[in-house]
């Protein structure tokens, strides 16, 4: 290792925390073992980040894919996602208005950290050939996620009630998620021709993925309007809504241009040919998005030429195409119908297990499980994989040391 280099983990360290990992049950989340568990994949997903911008080794992405535990994130991202939707609502039939919401974060934040670390990991075509069966699973988890970012990021009337805050803050981890899973299914789409058959055909005939791509382009919820300036534009960049004017008005964000790689690459490869049909009403949706290819564009992202040709072409021709599908023997996303069958008529019964552990934990048990989870949630480490240059309070100037007090702010001096 290079000497000098800032590191969360070290390779041993790394390796560890890597064969630790294990596909967590519904029942576990918010235990202190489990708490565990998610110090340790955060604190790989801030090591994965760094040797990935730091154009480094990729150590943790080497050893999920030799120890087999890609597929452990696919499990987890569900088995969150299943608790949303089962679970969550009931415990807040319970807690009306609960106090400590701190294990209830963590939970929500688990599913974050899993589709975050695997959109690290699976930007190498191995790691995706890691997946095997799985990426079954992953394409099945993204497609309701897609959906709901495409109908864009709507805040929610601010309230004092606790489970309106728990409520808001899951639809924004949602939002969050649904974006990364963007970038999964790029990174699927360019790995197709090794995954498992079922992927190619779910893509193009079971989920339509080309026109949910077109929804993404045409309603690019990436982008919006100031809520608290008048005439302002928001791009989401990075995770956060950042304020942007003039010629960065037209420069494309990454989520941006990787739903449009995503369509060229589906529509020009030839399993398109073998497995999507261009009905009248496809060829009429495709066409949409001609509108939007700009010369801008096109200077940003010269790939998306050919794309261009390909959808006038389709423009000209005549009639539906009709092809002739080949019989595959479909892998069956088996990890939520698992999640599913497993909890079936016991949804209330979790629940209320569950509220005793997220909410009813005396203050001392609270804090040694916050503290347990400080050095994963390290200052220093998110300002560094922020990018960004810490700001004096005071006047604007990098700010070299922080408050004695709050340990948030920084100055220039003391």
């Amino acid at each position: 290792m290079e000497e000098g280099l800032f590191e969360v983990l070290n390779a041993g360290e790394t390796e560890q925390y890597v064969m630790s990992l294990k596909p967590s049950k519904i029942e576990e989340l918010g235990t202190e073992g489990w708490l565990q568990k998610h110090g340790y994949m955060q604190k790989l997903h801030q090591q994965a980040v760094l040797e990935a911008s730091e154009h480094r080794e990729e150590v943790v992405k080497e050893f999920m894919s030799t120890y087999d535990k890609v597929p452990v994130l696919v499990h987890d991202a569900i088995c969150i996602s299943v608790w949303r939707e089962k679970v969550l609502p009931e415990i807040l039939k319970i807690e009306d208005d609960p106090k400590d919401t701190f294990l209830v974060y963590s939970v929500l934040f688990h599913e974050a950290t899993s589709v975050s670390l695997l959109e690290t990991v699976l930007f190498h075509s191995d790691s995706c050939e890691a997946l095997g069966d799985t990426a079954v699973d992953l394409l099945d988890y993204c497609m309701p996620l897609l959906f709901q970012v495409a109908n864009g990021f709507k805040k929610s009337d601010e309230s004092t009630l606790t489970k309106d805050a728990i409520k808001e803050q899951e639809a924004l981890i949602s939002f969050n998620v649904g974006i990364r899973c963007i970038s999964v299914l790029h990174y699927l789409i360019e790995s197709m021709d090794s995954l498992p058959l079922a992927v190619t055909s779910r893509m193009y005939t079971h989920h339509d993925v080309p026109l949910l791509l077109v929804h993404l382009l045409e309603n690019h919820p990436w982008e919006r309007d100031n809520p608290k300036i008048c005439g302002q534009k928001l791009k989401f960049i990075d995770g956060r809504w950042v304020q942007v004017s003039g010629e960065d008005l037209l420069k494309l964000t990454r989520v941006e241009g990787q739903v449009w790689l995503a369509l060229r690459q589906l529509l020009l490869r030839e399993s398109c040919a073998r497995n999507y049909e261009f009905s009248e009403f496809r060829k009429s949706q495709l066409q949409k998005v001609l509108r939007y290819m700009t010369d801008p564009l096109l200077d940003q992202l010269s790939p998306l030429i050919d794309l261009k040709q390909f959808l006038c072409q389709l423009q000209i021709s005549s009639g539906s195409s009709t092809l002739r599908r080949p019989l595959i023997l479909e892998v069956i996303p088996e990890i939520r119908r698992g999640f599913l069958n497993g909890g079936s008529g016991k949804w209330q019964k979790i629940a209320r297990a569950q509220s005793k552990v997220l909410f009813h934990k005396d203050q001392e048990a609270v804090l040694r499980m916050a503290q347990s989870l400080s050095s994963a949630y390290n200052l220093e480490v998110l300002e560094r994989l922020g990018g960004e240059e810490p700001k004096c309070a005071r006047c604007g100037k990098p700010g070299l040391k922080r408050c004695s007090r709050c340990k948030i702010e920084r100055y220039c001096g003391r």
